[in-house]
């Protein structure tokens, strides 16, 4: 089975094609990729209600607990009840692994995709940083902004550094561009859309056939371990089963799927007009990207362009698109957010589900090794409408290899008054070091672009409390315990 097979990083492309080849374990000198971790980061636009994302004031609670510098925190499996109402049950096996972190506030004010990862466009995001450090270690492979949407909220929230310049990374809101992308890298196909760069792949075969025969070679090498031998074999078995199928498209055949056993199907175009399916669609694709080692690093924007069709919703009047305007700014649609709040949450706990499947007979899984966290650009403590980036929405699910110490919500002081809340950049600081970051690095890194720290890591500004300028690039209290 293809699923056996463990850490899905490759070896190298075949000819013009970038379908790869596994690397095996007794074939190479040091197993460095079994250390590969992920980062998953979701931006989630619009705020929440406050009550509705976190149903629980710290402040009141005789189980939580008082922790120095007037923070307060307790364990998720303490809470009287359910988390929130966009947090049902479905959360419960996680909890262990969730942290929420109330009373972190931003810099900057209004909607604003960069603000959830510390850049002003002058300024690499989080998301970034992380890829770049990791790939000067030799340690990633791709690097991709995703969309989930052709008419929602689109913020540029990733930003990467480019000759000493920041700019804005392409956010792919076409599920076959981004299969492209991730799993096959056409790069002489002729000039079209994704589907005519897919039927030149299809119809050419040269990669299908060029990489059995690539496998057929490894598999006389006498340095090749039994247990590599028959994880080959199982690879082998799913570039036949991919070879046919591609076969079967070309001739017509009605079922265009491909068995889901690494490589995801070929998405439909039709998905471009269904942004709710084309949401499901990419969470899939970024899951087979990490399961593949193709990427590590993702910023996947949860905005989703919603109408009649997509959710029941509760009030009449409602008009397609009118999801920021009507019911965001509305606290008469309260039933209506919640429905899509539950639904946008929902697709992170889907992807940490899906990596947290056992990958073979050891029982590790792919979200031992991943990290995933998600903020938004409008905080918590009022109602969405309030356009403030002051108590942000932020989560993260941590592997057991990630040593964040999870299971509890942390209140940071003061976390219900307005623009007095604890830096959140402190959040990203601890995210990084929690993925093998040092603040070194990441100043280093920096550095050598010619870049300071000004609305970025360290440095804050607005009116969040005091903090000295040395626990400024310090990672956020008590995160790691």
């Amino acid at each position: 089975m293809w699923d056996k097979i463990r850490r899905r990083h490759f070896l190298h492309g075949v000819g013009q094609f970038g379908l790869w080849l596994p690397i095996l374990p007794s074939l190479r000198a040091k197993a460095a990729e079994e250390d590969q971790k992920n980062f998953i980061c979701f931006f989630k636009p619009n705020g929440c209600y406050s009550e509705d994302y976190f149903g629980h004031d710290l402040y009141k609670l005789d189980q939580a607990k008082d922790l120095s510098g007037g923070h307060r925190s307790i364990r998720l499996d303490q809470l009287p009840g359910p988390i929130s109402e966009i947090f049902p049950t479905q959360w419960d096996a996680v909890k262990g692994q969730l942290n929420f972190y109330l009373g972190l506030d931003a810099a900057r004010t209004n909607h604003d995709g960069s603000i959830p990862f510390a850049t002003g466009g002058a300024h690499p995001s989080v998301d970034q940083l992380v890829y770049e450090i990791w790939r000067e270690r030799g340690q990633s492979v791709h690097i991709s902004a995703v969309q989930a949407t052709t008419r929602g909220y689109q913020k540029e929230s990733s930003f990467a550094l480019n000759n000493g310049r920041v700019q804005p990374v392409r956010a792919y809101n076409n599920a076959i561009a981004l299969f492209k992308q991730l799993f096959s890298d056409v790069r002489s196909a002729p000039i079209g859309n994704g589907e005519d760069q897919f039927a030149y792949l299809i119809k050419e075969e040269k990669a299908v056939d060029a990489i059995l025969e690539d496998a057929k070679s490894m598999l006389k090498n006498k340095n090749l371990s039994d247990a590599d031998k028959r994880m080959l074999g199982d690879y082998l078995e799913f570039v036949n089963e991919k070879q046919k199928k591609l076969k079967e498209m070309i001739r017509g055949d009605k079922d265009h799927s491909i068995p889901q056993k690494g490589v995801p199907p070929i998405p439909s175009k039709d998905l471009e007009q269904k942004p709710l399916l084309l949401m499901d669609e990419m969470v899939e694709l970024m899951v087979a990207a990490i399961k593949t080692g193709a990427c590590q690093v993702f910023n996947f924007q949860l905005a989703s362009s919603v109408d009649e069709t997509s959710f029941p919703l509760t009030t009449a009047g409602y008009r397609s698109g009118d999801y920021h305007s009507i019911i965001s700014h509305d606290s008469n649609r309260r039933e209506d957010h919640k429905l899509v709040d539950r639904y946008l949450f929902g697709q992170v706990l889907k992807t940490f589900q899906e990596l947290n499947a056992p990958i073979h007979e050891s029982g590790s899984t792919y979200a031992d090794n991943t990290l995933i966290y998600v903020s938004g650009d409008i905080g918590t403590n009022r109602v969405p409408s309030h356009h403030e980036s002051n108590g942000l929405i932020a989560i993260t699910l941590a592997g057991k290899h990630i040593p964040i110490a999870s299971g509890r919500a942390l209140a940071y002081s003061k976390y219900r008054e307005q623009a007095n809340g604890y830096p959140h950049n402190q959040l990203l600081i601890g995210l990084m070091q929690a993925l093998g970051i040092p603040p070194s690095d990441w100043q280093a890194l920096l550095s050598r672009h010619g870049l300071g720290q000004e609305a970025g890591f360290g440095e804050y500004g607005g009116s969040q409390m005091g903090i000295s300028a040395g626990d400024k690039e310090k990672p956020l209290p008590y995160l790691f315990g």
